[in-house]
């Protein structure tokens, strides 16, 4: 998330351009992305197979979204990326 033309920073750039209150980070790691959004007042919503790093994202729910529902209404996001997925 640091190194000047990764995909992760140039993600967080777009998604700081865009100015979204709420996000939704399918795929989301350790939180690394996530972190750097909520340092900027963005609430986020992890999804993963793993749970994040402690205190990196506002909400988090365990899913492998291959073989569940959702586990969020999609409609409550501003904004939803998915990275290396």
């Amino acid at each position: 998330t640091f190194v000047e033309y990764s995909s992760h920073k140039l993600a967080i750039k777009k998604v700081l351009e865009l100015k979204p209150t709420k996000l939704l980070d399918i795929g989301c790691g350790p939180g690394f992305v996530g972190k750097r959004c909520e340092d900027h007042g963005i609430e986020v919503t992890g999804l993963d197979q793993h749970q994040p790093i402690k205190n990196m994202i506002s909400h988090f729910h365990k899913c492998n979204i291959d073989e569940n529902k959702l586990p969020v209404d999609l409609n409550q996001f501003d904004l939803i990326i998915m990275l290396d997925i």
